[in-house]
């Protein structure tokens, strides 16, 4: 029997075999108990920063305690072409991919799941599983919701921004962008200017885009949590962005899809930096860096958050950052960097090697900038070989990664699987 405290739900969303429309996804729980203090996961990958990690130790006994079949997502864009001539690329990763999972969100012992196929948000009680309500809209329901303060906001493809209580009831709604005649979209109706970003709560405001096309204007909108009245609204008539929002204490960022990511200030929705990089709708923050991807390639690309500029380009597709250490899943491989001691060692190697520019023949000065490119070598505190992770996050010293085959909970400070769940198709997430 599950004990009756809060629990924090990390889950995978698994697909069958057979066509997308007709695939089942099924929802694997393994359920962590923590202390009431905490509040769950609240939001797309845990906060607003979207790092994937929270501070909850996970119990020693995670087991699958339920499932629940829900029809496979229906996403909104098509793979890309199999490779890039130009490029010299034979495999493209594909950039577009955030409503390709059933994304979970978990507050107050409920389980709140969007989906883009039936159009609707459905709430699961945590400890049995057994559903408790369901919301239907006009359109996919492609994003998590956000929950603050008691209340559940979420977009859909009907281009209605909504905000629920707990129990499913319905407390305001608004149309963020024109209410125009619908056109066709993904085989059906939608509104030409659909929500399709990951809604943003933070400190009593609700940030929340809608639109497409730029040529017809896409709509950046504040409103207050409480009643849903905007506090500012802004037009983009150059930029579409695609993805999940998130934020630092004055920035709301917007990832671009195919484009590149860019800011505005939340005070008022006026422009903040753009971000060079490679596109993609997958962002997170990690202290004074934006981390966006994955380009063609597979990269992610770390930009400083204030002025824009590319601080560096890494091999990765799936991130969780803590206050210190990050950890990236590339290909067959995961590791873990210490982010502040990195960059510390960083910056005095710049510094050592610009004195050695003066005076090339200091043998102090070789020796100290070897010393420090030893230590930047030791900001790696380990790697692994892995299957091909599929999805990632955090809680408290471990990991849960998603392979092809499997769910592996592995120890933060060493990277050894402590335990693996097989699963019988691809986790997602």
């Amino acid at each position: 029997m599950i004990p009756s405290l809060v629990r924090t739900l990390l889950a995978a969303c698994i697909a069958g075999p057979g066509a997308a429309s007709s695939r089942t996804s099924i929802v694997i729980l393994v359920a962590a108990v923590v202390t009431p203090a905490h509040a769950g996961w609240p939001t797309h990958r845990a906060d607003v920063g979207r790092t994937g990690w929270a501070d909850v130790d996970l119990p020693g006994d995670l087991g699958r305690f339920w499932h629940d079949a829900m029809p496979a997502p229906t996403p909104a864009w098509p793979n890309p072409a199999r490779g890039s001539y130009w490029q010299n690329l034979d495999h493209i990763e594909p950039r577009v991919v955030d409503d390709r999972a059933i994304h979970p969100v978990i507050v107050d012992r409920r389980v709140l799941l969007p989906s883009s196929t039936d159009d609707a948000l459905t709430c699961l009680d945590l400890a049995s599983g057994e559903r408790l309500w369901r919301v239907v809209t006009d359109g996919p329901v492609r994003f998590a919701p956000a929950v603050a303060d008691g209340r559940i906001v979420f977009g859909s493809d009907d281009g209605l921004l909504r905000c629920l209580s707990l129990d499913g009831d319905l407390l305001w709604s608004r149309r963020v962008g024109p209410d125009a005649p619908w056109i066709p979209g993904n085989g059906r109706l939608v509104s030409p200017f659909p929500i399709r970003t990951g809604v943003l709560v933070d400190e009593g405001v609700v940030y929340a885009t809608a639109g497409l096309f730029p040529s017809q204007g896409v709509f950046v909108v504040a409103c207050g949590l409480d009643d849903g009245e905007v506090l500012w609204t802004r037009t983009l008539q150059d930029r579409s962005p695609q993805g999940y929002l998130l934020a630092t204490d004055d920035l709301l960022i917007l990832p671009g899809g195919r484009a590149n990511p860019f800011a505005l200030r939340r005070a008022d929705g006026t422009d903040g930096p753009s971000f060079g990089g490679v596109g993609g709708t997958y962002a997170l923050i990690a202290d004074d860096e934006l981390l966006a991807g994955p380009g063609n390639d597979g990269t992610i690309v770390a930009s400083d958050v204030r002025s824009g500029s590319q601080v560096v380009s890494v091999p990765g597709r799936h991130l969780v950052v803590t206050p210190r250490i990050s950890y990236a899943a590339s290909g067959r491989t995961l590791g873990a960097l210490d982010r502040v001691r990195d960059r510390q060692v960083r910056r005095e190697l710049a510094a050592r090697r610009a004195a050695l520019r003066q005076d090339p023949t200091s043998i102090d000065a070789i020796d100290a900038v070897a010393a420090l490119e030893r230590d930047l070598l030791d900001c790696v505190l380990w790697t692994r070989e892995i299957e091909p992770a599929t999805a990632m996050i955090g809680a408290g010293d471990e990991l849960l990664l998603a392979t092809p085959e499997a769910i592996l909970r592995l120890d933060r400070a060493t990277g050894h699987t402590t335990n693996t769940w097989s699963i019988e198709a691809d986790a997602s997430g």
